[in-house]
């Protein structure tokens, strides 16, 4: 279904789906309680597969949201997987840094994926294929869990402060 957070402004907040009208936006579903009741309709939340393929930013079909976004002082990092433009057989990961009251509002947008399915572990069994399901801030780094290949576990490490410092370039703004 999508990515849980926890609350937001007292609800927890369910990121059901990435497509939205407007591109500086993302679906965001508010709940009371962790229950199936609660969650998003079918209609509320269109098929990834059956939406038209528009471009934004590094890629051209927007799959769905990785790891449960990560609250950091500058806003959400909300990592996601993407069909880049360019490189249509492969699932890459991008990165969103969304605004801490309102997580529905994009403020950056990876303008390239952070992570590619470049490793022979991320190709092993079904090529080009990585998903972020994890992550999290260890100290001074951000660690991110992911699958390759749908055989392998890996994570990949960062700096948080280098992340969020390439994250928050010019070029990633969202207007």
């Amino acid at each position: 279904m999508g990515a849980l957070s926890g609350k937001i402004n007292g609800k927890f907040a369910l990121f059901h789906n990435l497509h939205d009208e407007d591109v500086g936006k993302v679906r965001v579903a508010y709940m009371d309680n962790l229950s199936v009741d609660e969650a998003p309709f079918q209609h509320e939340s269109p098929d990834p597969q059956q939406l038209p393929d528009r471009v934004v930013g590094w890629h051209h079909r927007t799959r769905s949201a990785g790891s449960p976004p990560i609250k950091t002082d500058k806003g959400w990092i909300l990592l996601y997987h993407a069909m880049d433009k360019d490189d249509q057989h492969r699932y890459k990961v991008g990165a969103l840094l969304l605004d801490l009251n309102d997580p529905t509002k994009v403020l950056y947008r990876s303008q390239k994926p952070v992570l590619a399915p470049d490793a022979w572990y991320e190709n092993d069994w079904k090529p080009g294929i990585i998903y972020a399901s994890g992550g999290v801030i260890f100290g001074d780094d951000l660690l991110v869990y992911y699958g390759g290949g749908d055989k392998r576990i890996a994570a990949a490490k960062i700096n948080l402060k280098e992340f969020l410092q390439k994250l928050t370039s010019p070029e990633n703004k969202v207007y």
